[in-house]
C-alpha cells in the first residue's frame, strides 16, 4: 500500500514557494508531500524527518570540514571523544547541528551550531 502511495507522490510536481520575503535572498523552496512508514511510531517519525531533510545523523563528521577551523574541531572530537556524531535538525530557514561524543567515563560533550537561512533540501 505504501509503495503505491510513494509512486503516486513521486509523480506529483513540487509546488515552488518563495523563501524568506524580507531578506532579499530570492530563494525558492520545492514543497512536496513525502510518505514514510514503520510499525514503530518513533522510527516512523525519524524516517519522515530524514526523508524531508529535517533530521540527519553524520557519523563521519564530514560536514565539519567545510566550516572555518572545522578540521581542527573534528580532529579534537575524534581524538578526545568516542562515538562522535553530528546530529542535524533543520526547519525551513533555521537549523542546528550538534557535534557530540562521549568521554571515557561516559559523559557527553560537544558543540552546538545554529544556522539561519539554511533551508532543508
Amino acid at each position: 500500500m505504501f509503495e503505491k502511495a510513494n509512486k503516486i507522490l513521486a509523480r506529483l510536481e513540487p509546488i515552488i514557494i518563495y523563501g524568506y520575503y524580507y531578506g532579499g535572498y530570492n530563494y525558492t523552496y520545492e514543497h512536496r508531500v513525502l510518505c514514510s512508514t514503520s510499525s514503530n511510531k518513533t522510527k516512523a517519525i525519524k524516517l519522515g524527518l530524514k526523508a524531508n531533510g529535517m533530521f540527519a545523523v553524520d557519523k563521519s563528521l564530514s560536514e565539519m570540514i567545510s566550516y572555518p577551523k572545522g578540521q581542527q574541531v573534528r580532529q579534537l572530537l575524534q581524538e578526545a571523544l568516542q562515538g562522535c556524531r553530528r546530529y542535524i535538525r533543520s526547519f525551513w530557514e533555521s537549523g542546528y547541528a550538534y557535534d557530540l561524543g562521549y568521554t571515557q567515563i561516559g559523559d557527553w560533550l560537544g558543540f552546538k551550531h545554529q544556522f539561519w537561512c539554511e533551508y532543508n533540501t
